[in-house]
């Protein structure tokens, strides 16, 4: 499962992570594609992302790669 797909299934969460779902769900821009973190974060910079956002983004890229940890 891709970053992205991981993403898009914490809709519901009423948290961070679940609002940086939402933003990415509406960003028509949004990378729906990369490996590495440095992707999401590079692009979250060019957008003026606060670093509140990047920390969540790093929250979400460790939750993400446990979750893959454990479908593997």
């Amino acid at each position: 499962m891709t970053f992205h797909g991981w993403l898009m299934h914490n809709l519901w969460r009423a948290d961070p992570v679940g609002d940086l779902a939402r933003d990415a769900r509406t960003d028509q821009n949004w990378p729906r594609r990369g490996s590495e973190v440095g992707a999401f974060r590079t692009y979250l910079v060019n957008r003026g992302a606060c670093p509140a956002a990047l920390r969540t983004l790093r929250h979400a890229w460790i939750e993400y790669q446990l979750f893959t940890e454990g479908v593997a």
